[in-house]
């Protein structure tokens, strides 16, 4: 997925250079149909293979996930890094082309450097949390993504700064929210599923709170204003997330919820 992140942006900007930006959704839209296709023959050779559970439940392991508060913590951290992480990386790309006046193809070459950045923390992210801690990469992580922010703001028109503002929010990106994905999903080891999917929705929900208060904020200051005031932001959430995940209890966090 790390290598489909990195590439979709270049992609995606030679598409719409060579054709439209409505060649792009189209064009991606005919490989999701075709994915959807090898999933459901898939799903179909593996059913007898499968055995369902009567006693499953569907809400209930999400409200017992929710009503932990050490879990809960964790999803709140993840709400928030949707909102400020999410929030700027959709906006890059408009940032790109109001400041440099480039085309699709530039800006989606430029946007692989968060992809890039995505693919070395999935690669690092494990063995510098072993060294370092969880809640120290998490807190780490956010702080890269809130120099990103503040390096884009600062040096705006800088196109160098601006490609390692691009570069380190992907960095700081994976950096959190991988480790934040493995913390959740150790909260709910019988359902990690459930955990998974509560995270996906957690950052999905954050990032259409951040993109939308982001577009009237950039409306009102501009994109400059913006990037710097979520850059404090992070900052923030940075030490906020420190404090609320503690990494001494995390084992008996661990034990208390069993799904």
């Amino acid at each position: 997925s790390f290598l489909g992140q990195a590439l979709s942006m270049g992609i995606g900007g030679t598409i719409a250079f060579f054709v439209s930006w409505r060649g792009v959704f189209f064009a991606y839209a005919i490989i999701a149909a075709f994915i959807t296709v090898l999933l459901i023959s898939t799903s179909k050779k593996l059913s007898g293979q499968l055995t369902s559970n009567p006693n499953s439940q569907v809400l209930a392991p999400y409200a017992k996930l929710l009503g932990h508060f050490p879990s809960l913590r964790a999803y709140i951290v993840v709400v928030f890094e949707g909102i400020f992480i999410l929030g700027s990386f959709s906006y890059l790309g408009a940032n790109i082309s109001h400041v440099f006046n480039f085309g699709y193809l530039a800006i989606g070459l430029i946007m692989t450097a968060f992809g890039i950045g995505a693919i070395l923390a999935g690669r690092l992210g494990g063995k510098v949390a072993a060294k370092t801690g969880r809640r120290r990469l998490i807190a780490f992580g956010l702080l890269l993504a809130a120099t990103a922010d503040l390096l884009i703001a600062t040096f705006s028109t800088n196109l160098a700064a601006t490609i390692i503002g691009v570069f380190l929010l992907g960095l700081g990106f994976m950096f959190t929210h991988s480790t934040l994905l493995t913390l959740a999903t150790e909260f709910a080891k019988k359902a990690r599923g459930v955990a998974m999917s509560l995270v996906a929705f957690s950052f999905m929900v954050g990032g259409a709170i951040g993109t939308s208060i982001g577009g009237r904020f950039i409306n009102a200051l501009g994109y400059q204003s913006f990037f710097t005031t979520y850059g404090i932001l992070l900052i923030v959430l940075s030490l906020i997330a420190y404090v609320a995940i503690s990494e001494v209890s995390l084992a008996k966090e661990e034990a208390e919820l069993a799904l």
